[in-house]
């Protein structure tokens, strides 16, 4: 079976609170079980590209009435067979010099709501395109990839 984590935050590549940790060591547990595990993150301003492998360039991404580029970065998980994913966006998740605009990610900050828009809909596209692999779960991992459940259950 293959699952796709989709989170804001993955312990060691970008951590705030207890989600990253978590992200990470539930991949790495269901991994050893012999599951298929892949993950999917933002590409933050702090994550070096040199150290990435780049997947796809160009992907569009229609949010409002314009369109914008996001780019697919491939790494590892240290100490794991793990996959992850990152999307880079220069306006929207490759921006800041951590995680999130707040210090906390509150969903009440508007900045947040609209990173995390974006980063689901890019999810959803790169899902559509299969370019995240063949994937039988999605897993979203707190408000920040609410939006791509519903974009999941609308997809016919």
């Amino acid at each position: 079976m293959k699952i796709l984590f989709v989170a804001s935050e993955l312990t060691p590549l970008a951590k705030v609170g207890g989600l990253g940790d978590a992200v990470g060591a539930l991949a790495k547990a269901l991994s050893k079980l012999g599951l298929q595990i892949s993950i999917v993150i933002p590409r933050y301003e702090f994550i070096k590209k040199d150290e990435l492998k780049l997947i796809k360039d160009n992907v569009l991404v229609s949010i409002g009435d314009k369109k914008e580029k996001i780019a697919l970065y491939k790494t590892k998980l240290p100490k794991s067979d793990i996959d992850v994913f990152l999307i880079d966006n220069p306006d929207y998740l490759s921006t800041g010099p951590a995680p999130y605009f707040e210090q906390t990610a509150f969903v009440g900050a508007k900045e947040e709501i609209q990173r995390f828009v974006f980063f689901s809909k890019a999810v959803f596209v790169l899902l559509k395109q299969e370019l995240l692999g063949e994937i039988d779960i999605v897993y979203c991992n707190d408000w920040h990839a609410g939006a791509l459940v519903t974009m999941l259950r609308n997809w016919k």
